[in-house]
């Protein structure tokens, strides 16, 4: 089974930058539509615990596992998803990144037992970078690749779902681009792509500290050649929790064995 984990929603560190004089318009329409901006610059932690969906090749029916998502400032990222047999949890610590599995897991256990077998896989500078610039996407709303010297561009009008949006491409580097298309009267996102043709929507909506998170993510990603889809839903979302940084570090120990 192929559980996609480097595609969902970590910080990097800084003060919010001031709009710059050719950011489109359409942005500060699109912050807005989330909530007030002070309230979004002061996001320090987002903390989401839901499920996630996937079909598998070796059964008909979806894999479904508890999912849970944490970004912090500075650059700290985290996801651990569990169903009744394994475990696995991913983090980007500033510019290093691990994941962790583990299976057999004890009743009601939400993290890796140091003290059991599990399998460790440091994450290479590809990886890394990827996952990076996602969570930027996620922390920063709309304003993240401001923070790693990258540029946004509009790309002008664009009918999507039967929409009339703005397309707007935020260019991290050539081979780092998310497009976005924004409704033109409300703000509201409505379609995401990404530059490996990942397709990305949202639907329904959470209020959490003032500022509107979706409570749907439809995420269909191309892998060798086929489109894989993937959902998350959301049940809970908190901002401003404190998480130390233990959480996110890569493991200085190898794995143990009984």
């Amino acid at each position: 089974m192929k559980i996609s984990t480097l595609c969902v929603l970590a910080a990097i560190a800084g003060l919010c930058p001031p709009v710059r004089a050719d950011e489109p318009a359409i942005i500060a329409k699109a912050r807005a539509y989330l909530g007030p901006e002070s309230v979004l610059d002061a996001v320090n932690s987002i903390h989401m615990v839901g499920s996630w969906t996937s079909p598998t090749d070796k059964s008909p029916t979806p894999v479904r596992m508890a999912v849970d998502i944490v970004y912090q400032k500075p650059a700290q990222y985290s996801i651990t998803l569990i169903d009744k047999d394994r475990m696995i949890h991913t983090t980007i610590d500033h510019f290093e990144g691990s994941q962790e599995s583990q299976d057999g897991l004890a009743a009601n256990q939400t993290s890796i037992d140091l003290h059991k077998t599990y399998r460790l896989t440091i994450l290479s500078p590809e990886q890394v970078k990827t996952l990076r610039i996602y969570a930027v996407e996620q922390i920063w709303f709309y304003n993240g690749v401001l923070h790693e010297d990258g540029q946004i561009e509009d790309r002008g009008p664009a009918t999507i779902d039967g929409v009339d949006t703005e397309k707007v491409a935020f260019v991290y580097s050539p081979d780092f681009v998310y497009t976005r298309n924004f409704d033109q009267s409300t703000g509201r996102l409505v379609y995401t792509e990404t530059e490996s043709r990942s397709k990305i929507r949202q639907s329904g909506e959470i209020i959490a500290g003032g500022i509107r998170f979706p409570k749907q993510i439809d995420i269909t990603d191309v892998v060798n050649g086929k489109d894989v889809p993937q959902t998350y839903i959301f049940d809970k979302i908190t901002v401003n929790e404190s998480f130390p940084d233990s959480y996110f570090a890569v493991p200085d120990v190898l794995p143990s064995h009984p």
